[in-house]
């Protein structure tokens, strides 16, 4: 999806030629993760596959800013836009039966309809469109904000828990839990 997006742009605000020529890197790319995904399937990550959906819709939408392929982009849509809502159902049934952990991966999946609904927006399609828009507004605003609460409550101890580590330098202020000891500012 990134290089697919940054294809976009480049065509856009560069020139035409380097945005087709990351198109390609961009079509290789997937043609690679497409054929390996086929090899070896893995239907239970939800999150991995939501990234497949958004790839193909970025993709097709490169090809018609760069190539002019309007119809890539259309195919591209209708399939992305499918395979999004598969896994969006998919991703709201483990939430709602609360099979997914509370963390920023899980609500992945429930992005991709966003992504689908900027597709339709560039083609010309708004009723899908906002369909695709509310329905990712209305369920990953309220999945973002039960990661946040999880990651910012406070354990009995004080210090909130964070998402993916601790902050930098945190263990040099005095009286930090990692460092075991207390210590007057700066490194020891």
């Amino acid at each position: 999806m990134g290089l697919s997006v940054t294809a976009s742009l480049l065509g856009v605000h560069v020139s035409t030629g380097v945005g087709t020529a990351v198109t390609a890197v961009a079509a290789v790319v997937f043609i690679s993760l497409v054929t390996g995904t086929v090899r070896a399937p893995m239907f239970d990550d939800v999150p991995a596959w939501s990234m497949m959906t958004m790839g193909v819709l970025a993709l097709g939408s490169a090809a018609d800013t760069n190539l002019g392929w309007a119809g890539t982009h259309a195919a591209t849509w209708i399939i992305g836009s499918a395979a999004a809502l598969v896994v969006f159902a998919v991703q709201c049934t483990r939430l709602v039966r609360r099979k997914v952990s509370a963390v920023f991966p899980g609500v992945l999946p429930l992005v991709t309809p966003m992504v689908a609904a900027t597709n339709a927006a560039q083609l010309g399609h708004p009723l899908p469109g906002s369909v695709f828009f509310f329905a990712s507004l209305l369920t990953a605003l309220p999945a973002f904000a039960r990661v946040y609460n999880s990651a910012g409550r406070r354990p009995a101890g004080g210090e909130p828990v964070l998402v993916g580590g601790d902050l930098p330098g945190r263990h040099l202020q005095p009286g930090h839990p990692h460092t075991g000891r207390r210590h007057r500012g700066g490194v020891d």
